[in-house]
């Protein structure tokens, strides 16, 4: 299995799970967030959920009747939160109005949901196997579809801050506290936007600045996040560490990078002629957009495996860590049977900014056949070692909304997740292309393909074997990060 190392530069602590807690849909972290202002509130829901799971472990029928109580718990409590608000709001316009009828209507059928959700993991933990297997893949359509009305509720709750000219604080609580959630989820593309709407309200709110300086750090706005460390750099040490280490270590440098990157995309917009290629997923659809200009093999390797169906097979995310990558695409049947050369090491190279699209491969160089990776945050420690190929351009928060598959520990050893539902590549689709022939050159084949010839010339400028990673294992995240 092709694996990315972890940069030593680089501190991870994004080391969330996907336990249930008492929210029953919000992933909470291992603790780390425990430690943080932004989070304090939490400390109590979290030591809650925490004590749910363990006690869930010792027997099925406290496992099942603890994921029950998780999900009314949730319902009850949203219902107060809706409550409280429809009895405090001001008076609506008309707008305001419908919105607020469209959105109770929302919460009642989240909240019917949640108790179908309920019902089918009480029902695969409870039955035999094979009455388990269908429960559970009931339960999980339940519960992402649950997960969808939450989202569908939270939109019209900012839709109503939208058009309220003086929201109350009790709709600025709320929709803080739906920032405050996509935060500690990753997602940071949706929290930056939100919070930038909170600050129009609430400019001198910690909580919301911190939402903002680190949402904007991590979605690639540099400049945002050098007013954030100049104005408010006292606040800094509330955010997690990995955020924190790239404010006082990395901010700088990426702040050179990213305005030459920014040239580049110029450029690139004015051309308007590079391949964009629609990855649909179980989350939904990710468009990304491919550097042809710089690593033109790895592109037509790419070109040619979606031309030909290659990820029309739901293959798998099997390999998504919390503020490092998610990488997918795994297929143990060792197709696509060859591998194709390196694009890396030359002054060309496309730095690792959030959601870039990269090559996943093996310790060895010209390893890399079909497995992808897409970033979650500015990793300058993977630079000059894997070949970046392009980078997401519709789609963010489908990205950050993927399912983490492992965690770390306090060490940075990479720890699976149990029971987590992976997510899955459903389809690949071509949106547009130059006018060419895409096909790879390759390097090593196992097997003959069609069309496609073993040794066949190299780029013009091949890797260099310092790009190797100079570690002795194979490249995964064992090594110590920072």
């Amino acid at each position: 299995m092709k694996r990315i190392q972890a940069p030593r530069n680089v501190k991870t602590v994004f080391q969330q799970s996907p336990k249930w807690c008492l929210s029953g849909i919000i992933q909470v972290g291992n603790g780390s967030y425990k430690r943080s202002p932004l989070f304090a509130r939490r400390r109590n829901d979290m030591t809650m959920a925490n004590n749910v799971r363990k006690t869930a472990q010792t027997t099925r029928f406290v496992a099942s009747f603890s994921a029950a109580i998780g999900v009314w718990l949730a319902a009850i409590t949203m219902g107060l939160a809706f409550f409280s608000f429809s009895a405090s709001a001001q008076q609506p316009k008309p707008d305001a109005a419908t919105l607020q009828a469209e959105i109770d209507k929302l919460f009642q059928e989240w909240r019917e949901l949640l108790k179908v959700a309920a019902q089918h993991k009480i029902d695969y933990l409870e039955q035999d196997r094979a009455q388990s297997v269908a429960n559970r893949k009931k339960f999980e359509t339940a519960f992402d579809n649950a997960l969808r009305k939450k989202m569908e509720i939270e939109n019209k709750l900012i839709e109503k801050l939208d058009i309220v000219d003086k929201p109350d604080e009790t709709l600025l609580r709320m929709v803080k506290s739906i920032a405050q959630d996509l935060f500690i989820q990753e997602r940071m593309e949706r929290c930056y936007h939100i919070s930038k709407k909170l600050l129009q309200f609430t400019p001198d709110d910690d909580d919301v600045l911190l939402l903002w300086g680190g949402s904007a750090l991590v979605t690639n706005r540099f400049d945002e996040a050098e007013k954030f460390r100049l104005e408010l750099g006292s606040l800094i040490s509330g955010l997690p560490e990995n955020i924190r280490y790239l404010y006082e270590s990395d901010l700088t440098e990426l702040r050179t990078q990213f305005a030459k990157e920014q040239e580049k995309r110029d450029a690139e917009a004015k051309a308007n002629d590079l391949p964009r290629v629609l990855i649909r997923t179980t989350k939904g659809d990710i468009v990304v957009e491919l550097f042809e200009n710089e690593a033109p093999n790895t592109v037509g390797n790419f070109i040619f495996l979606v031309e030909t169906g290659y990820y029309n097979r739901e293959l798998p995310f099997h390999r998504v860590i919390s503020g490092f990558v998610a990488q997918g695409a795994e297929d143990k049947t060792g197709q696509p049977y060859y591998t194709i050369f390196d694009e890396h090491g030359s002054p060309n190279d496309r730095p690792h900014f959030t959601y870039t699209l990269a090559m996943a491969r093996m310790e060895q160089a010209n390893t890399a056949a079909a497995e992808f990776y897409i970033t979650f945050c500015p990793l300058l420690g993977l630079n000059q070692r894997y070949t970046t190929f392009g980078r997401v351009i519709e789609g963010f928060d489908v990205v950050d909304c993927l399912n983490r598959t492992a965690k770390r520990d306090k060490d940075g050893q990479e720890k699976p997740v149990k029971d987590v539902v992976t997510d899955k590549i459903l389809l690949a689709k071509v949106l547009r292309k130059r006018p060419h022939e895409y096909r790879p050159k390759i390097f090593n084949q196992s097997q003959p393909l069609p069309g496609l010839d073993a040794k066949a010339a190299p780029p013009a400028q091949p890797p260099d074997s310092k790009t190797t990673p100079d570690n002795k294992t194979t490249p995964d995240s064992k090594t110590n990060d920072k």
